[in-house]
């Protein structure tokens, strides 16, 4: 029966719920920046002038259940589950895509002693991008100079660089010195598609980062 895992507990296994329609989840808005200039048609578009991509506010998503309980414990297992979500920043799991999770704040609506059908509302201020449950990592062995090009999802993200041994990196046109051990770069950020980096010097490399899409 498809459900959903929030925080550590799913809504049929756990709780008892059934959702009564597939989650509805709004598509995220994008951060734009424009700005006026005389004598230009329309605007100049600024929104990716900082960071090089668009960038997007947080999203809703909305989940419905239904209680499996007689009548007479409704207001006991909406108290339950308030306890348990209400305010909370959560991640929430669909049954159909197990790979990602959606962080967010939940809300739960309030008790409606009138309705003749049981029945919840979760709501959740999610974050732009559903994110993969496991870091990606990927492993090379350096002898002399290798090029590395890294396929990643949507979301832009900065790897942490393991490296053996003293080495240097070029990304984007700019030189990187590793130190031995863990290394990351604020400015070094993989973004959708494919990503070149080249490393020179003689050891192994570790790249682990976490993918996100919507």
């Amino acid at each position: 029966m498809l459900g959903v895992t929030i925080g550590d507990k799913h809504s049929y296994h756990d709780m008892k719920l059934i959702l009564t329609a597939y989650p509805e989840i709004s598509p995220p808005k994008e951060k734009t920046k424009l700005v006026e200039v005389p004598g230009l048609d329309g605007a100049l578009d600024l929104s990716r002038v900082h960071t090089g991509y668009m960038q997007y506010h947080r999203r809703s998503m909305w989940l419905e259940f239904a209680i499996l309980a007689p009548r007479a414990r409704w207001p006991q297992i909406h108290s339950d589950i308030m306890d348990a979500l209400h305010g909370e920043e959560m991640t929430i799991i669909l049954d159909d895509d197990p790979e990602y999770g959606y962080t967010g704040r939940l809300s739960v609506d309030a008790f409606d002693p009138q309705k003749v059908t049981s029945g919840v509302t979760i709501t959740a201020d999610i974050e732009p991008y559903k994110k993969r449950l496991k870091n990606t990592a990927k492993s090379y062995t350096v002898s002399g100079s290798l090029t590395a090009n890294i396929v990643t999802e949507r979301m832009p993200t900065v790897p942490t660089i393991t490296s053996s041994a003293a080495m240097t990196m070029t990304h984007g046109g700019k030189f990187y010195s590793l130190k031995a051990g863990a290394n990351t770069f604020p400015d070094v950020i993989l973004r959708a598609g494919k990503n070149t980096l080249t490393f020179s010097g003689k050891g192994t490399i570790s790249l682990e980062y976490r993918e996100g899409r919507f």
